[in-house]
């Protein structure tokens, strides 16, 4: 249930199978250290938030991370298992999964849909490759980070509001899928756009 193992003094989490797990679960601990087994399908809402995780390793079985799931911690890197073997069968990261961390490369794999508002902002995230099935960018979603350099697939045609915005993007290639995107979505403040590739026919309003 919700709050089951709240504000102990747990440092080191183990999940070796598919549990269902309710809001905030592990809330007000000191994790440090989060082992994942395969078969795990879906990580809750609020599930490790403002704790000391450096790493996360999510494996292939993961479908859904739900709302603030990693908010507020360490997290330097995050990798989500993705082989020939074992694909990644995520789809959906929800709004703030994995705001204000320190992750530094980031590979979304391809099998995932949907990432929602402010889900990586407030990273350090300087490498990015985004999954080639993604439809919508959300709002604020890579918003505040280091990102230098960005292809966005053809598969996307919304790029929300604010979505890039406070990067030091220099280089952009926005494709002709693109149909919408949204206020500030690439606006300057850190971003130093000299090389703009816009393969659209008409620029959205």
């Amino acid at each position: 249930g919700s709050y089951a193992f709240s504000y102990n003094q747990i440092s080191e989490l183990e999940i070796s199978s598919d549990m269902e797990f309710g809001y905030s679960v592990f809330n007000g601990n000191q994790i440090e250290s989060l082992i994942l087994s395969e078969g795990v399908t879906k990580i809750s809402n609020s599930f490790i938030t403002s704790q000391r995780l450096t790493s996360v390793k999510l494996p292939s079985t993961v479908t859904n991370i739900g709302e603030n799931a990693f908010f507020g911690n360490q997290i330097t890197e995050l990798q989500i298992e993705n082989t020939e073997i074992n694909p990644s069968q995520l789809t959906t990261i929800g709004s703030y999964a994995f705001e204000n961390n320190s992750i530094e490369n980031l590979t979304i794999p391809n099998s995932v849909t949907s990432i929602d508002f402010a889900a990586f902002r407030g990273n350090k995230i300087k490498e990015l490759k985004i999954s080639s099935k993604l439809i919508t960018l959300g709002g604020a979603v890579f918003q505040n980070n280091n990102i230098e350099s960005l292809t966005i697939p053809n598969s996307v045609t919304t790029i929300e509001e604010y979505a890039f915005h406070g990067n030091k993007i220099i280089n952009l290639t926005i494709p002709n899928s693109v149909t919408t995107i949204g206020n500030w979505a690439f606006e300057g403040e850190n971003n130093l756009l000299t090389n703009l590739n816009i393969d659209m026919t008409k620029i959205p309003s």
